[in-house]
Parts: structure tokens; C-alpha cells; sequence
């Protein structure tokens, strides 16, 4: 859905300015579903805001599945994910 992802270019745009200088910290928008360019077990932490159907229609039953095994995919071992949502 468009305005979900011009809300996340928007987040991951005003979060950067934010970050610590020399930080490995990186804001990126990244669809959940589809982490194809990310390798396996890459990832320390994640956080995403899914949509579950506030701003565009998300169905929860299919796209839940495939983004937690995506996430689970490139976490590291220790991984933390933290998942907003209201």
C-alpha cells in the first residue's frame, strides 16, 4: 500500500539524523515479507511496525506467517525482534 510505505521511507528518513556517529545502527524499509537481500542469521535486532490491516488491508492469516519466518530467518541466533503495533 502506498501511504504505509512512503510512512516507513518517511520513519526510517527522520530516524537516521538521530543515529549515533560511528553507530552500526541502520534505519532501513525493508518489507517484512520479502528479505531476500538480507543473508540468514545476519541480523542482530529488528524492529517493525506491521501494519495488520490500520492503514492499508494486510491479511494477518497469510502475511504474519511468511514475515515471522522471514524474521526469524535473518536473525542471529541472539536476535531480538520487537513488533509495534497498536
Amino acid at each position: 500500500h502506498k501511504l504505509v510505505t512512503s510512512s516507513a521511507i518517511k520513519n526510517c528518513v527522520l530516524a537516521r539524523p538521530h543515529l549515533a556517529v560511528g553507530s552500526t545502527i541502520k534505519a532501513e524499509d525493508w518489507d517484512a515479507c520479502n528479505l531476500g537481500q538480507v543473508q540468514d542469521a545476519s541480523i542482530h535486532r529488528i524492529v517493525t511496525d506491521l501494519p495488520f490491516g490500520n492503514k492499508c488491508r494486510w491479511n494477518v492469516a497469510l502475511a504474519l506467517p511468511v514475515a515471522l519466518a522471514e524474521i526469524a530467518r535473518v536473525l542471529r541466533p541472539e536476535g531480538k525482534a520487537v513488533f509495534l503495533m497498536k
